[in-house]
């Protein structure tokens, strides 16, 4: 059951404002409607430096450093998220969960939008060992917890130790980690059972945020955090799936990153009623849809653009074990090619996003950019695969869907009822996630975001996995994933994307595009970032004017 709520956590669906979301193995906010985003995760860029090895990085937070400008004013976010709770090693719901924990809690390392890292509580981490299963981390001496407590290397370890007790959605990026160490009141060894690729984004992620040890066995921590972070709780403005505030603190460790002195995320799952709360002036920011852009300029508002997920079908059983057809690699390269994927993006998305053959985004090591292209709408051809492989007269394929994908979905139907194959939308009003990993369907529709690739192989292309239901196994994939995860970034780009190669060559999905995340933003506010492919922004150093 473990693996079904990490799955479902890292779901988004977004299509033209109207999304579908998995969050912890539950479709819906706490109010009972359909949030319009979840989660992702992206990987760093191909090329970068192994935040790993390096010992210090300029970009980091310095002690005692001066604020850009002075503390003042209140930021208001429209959020679209509901957060079960605000216990950093208990959430869950998806990466957009981290805008509500990133105020009070300070992580190990800091998570860049880019997704490279920088020194947050930890100023250096580097392997000591060749098989990169012992990281040495070096903890800041001069940060306290807002109860008072120290923040040091035992309570780091408690903290991590915590993580892997509690079991929350986000323990994932901690896999294979065995035992923590404390060196001395500043160092901390961390020992892993294998070589974790995904280890830094767990330390930069809720997983590696930091909980004051005293406060451990607060029955009231869901909503009454206790942290380092450069906010405080408000407790006192609280309401439960529906408003959090935070106030600045007057003596955190790296003032430059606290943003205005008051943050206040209220609730609203519904893109028009978040845009139209944005145009009357009642928050400053807020996720916005493709369709929404060009009013959105018309009223003065700041667009910021992201990445975000691949949408397709996922081409589940690839055995044929319930559809036959879908056995043949043939069939379902045929299926790749009756799509016309840049008419999609022109028709359901307004151009606002990229038709791509790939499940893995340009950012990812998994990658391979000559691949794009590849698949490109070619109708007769999939006729004649289909004939090849027997199935000139066709057959029917299964999907789950929901009414905000259900327009997106049937014109992915009607591309495959022109080569002779009958799509079937069951609309399933909640329980998504649910349906799309019970082995029921051969072909479920899906908005997927994608993390690192070693990652991204255990939720979707490894026996076992959440998202391979029907236990699709390929020995060289698991070969590929074996290697890669004891080698350095630089040295396991090719391995990952050979594994993109094989999904990629084998269709075991469909893919068609990826939409165009978008923020929108009162003007009055800069050093506005987001993450990429996360659709959650980065709380750090907001100023708003006036």
């Amino acid at each position: 059951m473990r693996a079904k709520r990490w799955g479902a956590a890292l779901l988004v669906a977004a299509v033209v404002g109207a999304t579908a979301c998995g969050s912890g193995g539950d479709d819906s906010t706490a109010d009972g409607t359909v949030a319009d985003a979840t989660t992702v995760q992206a990987s760093q860029p191909p090329g970068s430096d192994d935040a790993a090895t390096a010992s210090t990085d300029p970009s980091g937070p310095e002690p005692g450093g001066a604020a850009s400008t002075e503390v003042t004013g209140t930021i208001r976010v429209g959020t679209y998220l509901y957060p079960p709770g605000l216990d950093p090693h208990t959430a869950t719901g998806g990466q957009p969960t981290i805008q509500y924990l990133q105020p009070v809690y300070d992580s190990l390392l800091r998570r860049n939008p880019d997704f490279t890292f920088s020194p947050m509580v930890a100023t250096a981490w580097q392997y000591t060992d060749d098989t990169n299963t012992t990281l040495e981390m070096t903890i800041r001496d001069d940060v306290v917890f807002s109860d008072g407590t120290p923040l040091d290397a035992e309570a780091v370890k408690a903290n991590l130790e915590r993580a892997l007790e509690k079991q929350g959605d986000f323990v994932r990026y901690l896999a294979g980690l065995e035992r923590v160490d404390v060196v001395d009141p500043t160092t901390v060894v961390l020992h892993l059972s294998a070589p974790s690729p995904t280890l830094e984004l767990g330390l930069s992620g809720p997983a590696g945020m930091l909980v004051s040890p005293a406060a451990f066995d607060n029955p009231d921590l869901d909503t009454n955090p206790v942290g380092s972070g450069p906010y405080t709780f408000d407790a006192g403005s609280f309401v439960d799936g529906s408003s959090w505030a935070y106030d600045a603190k007057d003596d955190y460790w790296a003032p430059e990153l606290i943003g205005p002195a008051r943050l206040e995320l209220t609730l609203i799952t519904d893109p028009e009623a978040r845009f139209n709360a944005l145009t009357s002036g009642q928050i400053d920011i807020a996720l916005g849809s493709v369709d929404q852009v060009d009013a959105a300029r018309a009223a003065g508002l700041d667009v910021t653009e992201f990445d975000v997920d691949w949408q397709g079908l996922m081409l589940m059983d690839r055995g044929g074990e319930m559809t036959p057809a879908l056995g043949d690699v043939r069939v379902r390269q045929a299926l790749n090619y009756a799509v016309d994927r840049q008419t999609l993006v022109d028709a359901v998305l307004g151009g606002q996003g990229t038709a791509t053959d790939q499940i893995f985004p340009a950012s990812s090591y998994a990658y391979v950019p000559e691949l794009e292209g590849t698949y490109d709408y070619d109708p007769d051809r999939a006729r004649q695969l289909l004939a090849d492989a027997g199935y000139a007269d066709g057959f029917t394929l299964r999907t789950p869907s929901v009414p905000a994908l259900n327009t997106f979905v049937e014109a992915i139907g009607g591309y495959l009822s022109d080569i002779g194959v009958t799509l079937q939308i069951d609309t399933v009003e909640t329980g998504f996630v649910a349906a799309v990993i019970s082995g029921d369907y051969d072909a479920p529709v899906m908005s997927f975001g994608m993390e690192h690739p070693y990652a991204d192989a255990q939720i979707l292309l490894v026996p076992g996995a959440t998202f391979n239901p029907f236990g699709t196994d390929d020995p060289e994939i698991d070969r590929l994933l074996s290697e890669a995860a004891s080698l350095p970034t630089d040295e396991a780009t090719e391995k990952y994307r050979e594994i993109g190669r094989i999904v990629h060559d084998d269709a075991w999905f469909l893919p068609i595009y990826r939409p165009a995340g978008v923020y929108f933003t009162n003007p009055a506010v800069s050093n506005f970032e987001v993450y990429q492919l996360q659709a959650a922004p980065a709380i750090y150093g907001w100023k708003i004017d006036g």
